[in-house]
């Protein structure tokens, strides 16, 4: 019995001095594949791309101008842009002085400085108030023979510049939306105004849109033509030759 135990005791352990060398060879190779796999999946692991800070002068320069340089760049240029068609807006010829003649600046409803004009007679009691609405690539200006007749019969004449257009604010020749033009005409500054003259096939679609928002002036009058002397056109005023 002694001697049946005693062989089992040396069956078991010389099968342990047979596997504990494997086992360790097996832990060691495992080690040694998964080291090798964690340092390919560091190799391969996509890096992002660090791009270093510009410095002020790289800011400043026009070869390779940041997101916000642009933009402030560009507001830059436009209201530079603005300031000399708004200076030539004030210095058009009028003409003769026959009239009460002013120019003034409003702000819309978006904040921005619109241009305006108005004649008014010399003497007597008004009779009304036209407003006029200028056609695209227009401004008010040119419009100045033709309100200095209707001051003859002792008609006021008011005229506003579009966004955009003539001495207003805005990126020059370019109206964003008709419901800005609406929205402004509907101001208090015009819209309490007892007639209205709208000319130019804009200007008729900004009157369907006055008549959709219920904005009700006394009188529209859609006209094609006007009895408008041809003038030399401004060419900073005008956004398609200048």
């Amino acid at each position: 019995m002694a001697s049946t135990s005693a062989e089992i005791e040396q069956l078991t352990s010389g099968a342990s001095n047979r596997i504990i060398p494997i086992l360790k060879t097996l832990r060691k190779c495992f080690i040694f594949v998964l080291s090798l796999f964690l340092s390919l999946l560091l190799l391969l692991r996509p890096r992002r791309r660090v791009l270093p800070l510009p410095s002020p002068e790289e800011e400043a320069s026009p070869a390779a101008p940041s997101r916000r340089w642009r933009r402030k760049m560009a507001w830059k240029l436009e209201e530079e842009d603005t300031a000399r068609r708004r200076s030539l807006a004030e210095g058009v010829e009028i003409g003769e002085i026959d009239s009460r003649w002013s120019s003034f600046l409003f702000y819309g409803r978006r904040g921005n400085a619109l241009f305006s004009r108005s004649w008014l007679p010399l003497s007597g009691e008004l009779r009304g108030i036209f407003i006029i609405i200028h056609g695209l690539n227009e401004h008010s200006g040119r419009y100045s023979q033709f309100a200095k007749q209707l001051n003859a019969s002792n008609f006021g004449v008011y005229a506003m510049d579009w966004i955009g257009h003539g001495g207003s604010d805005g990126l020059h020749g370019y109206v964003p939306s008709l419901d800005y033009v609406v929205s402004d005409t509907s101001l208090p500054t015009f819209a309490s105004q007892p007639a209205r003259n709208s000319d130019q096939p804009l200007a008729k679609a900004a009157a369907r849109e006055l008549d959709k928002k219920k904005t009700r002036p006394d009188h529209v009058l859609l006209s094609q033509h006007t009895s408008v002397t041809r003038r030399k056109t401004v060419p900073a005023c005008d956004p398609i030759r200048s």
